[in-house]
């Protein structure tokens, strides 16, 4: 795959390759293999999405570059599909968001800012808000509230490949 390093030849020849099928429900899923959702879903990513070691490396280098302090707090902002509700998506309100944020750097005045958002306006929030104190990777953001990826709308003008890019590192530092 682009992104993720393939299964190992012994974990494929104990399990057999993966074969994924399309339910438009949950109906025939498996049970989870695990005490808690969470625990099997750990599980089938540390043994089939691994990230290519680039990815790994250029996510390294970033927080090497911009964690400096130690302390970073990770904050995920949803914008455009969320925030307009689309496939009963939710948003968390900005004035919680920034409360949580305030009351964190209340105790931690030190702290550094890592934002992933798909939205503009919400980096430019942050960076009048916090201003030095935030930092986040240049990507494909939406300048006008539509959505990143064209779930009802256009979509932003960017590849497949550099979306999937900014969305994995940015998970991979927010983790």
């Amino acid at each position: 795959s682009m992104f993720f390093r393939d299964p190992s030849a012994a974990a494929a020849e104990a399990v057999g390759r993966p074969q994924f099928v399309y339910f438009p429900t949950a109906d025939h899923m498996p049970p989870y293999q695990a005490a808690t959702p969470r625990e099997a879903a750990h599980a089938l990513m540390n043994r089939f999405a691994e990230p290519r070691p680039e990815f790994l490396a250029e996510a390294a280098a970033f927080a090497a570059d911009h964690f400096v302090s130690g302390k970073t707090l990770g904050v995920h902002v949803r914008g455009t599909d969320a925030r307009r509700g689309f496939e009963d998506r939710r948003s968390i309100p900005f004035d919680i968001i920034h409360e949580e944020v305030a009351a964190r750097l209340h105790h931690e005045p030190d702290t550094r800012i890592f934002l992933a958002s798909d939205e503009e306006r919400v980096v430019a929030d942050f960076r009048g808000r916090y201003g030095t104190a935030v930092c986040y990777r240049p990507c494909a953001r939406s300048t006008n509230g539509e959505s990143i990826h064209g779930h009802y709308d256009a979509g932003v003008a960017a590849s497949g490949f550099e979306k999937g890019r900014d969305v994995l590192l940015d998970a991979l530092l927010l983790s």
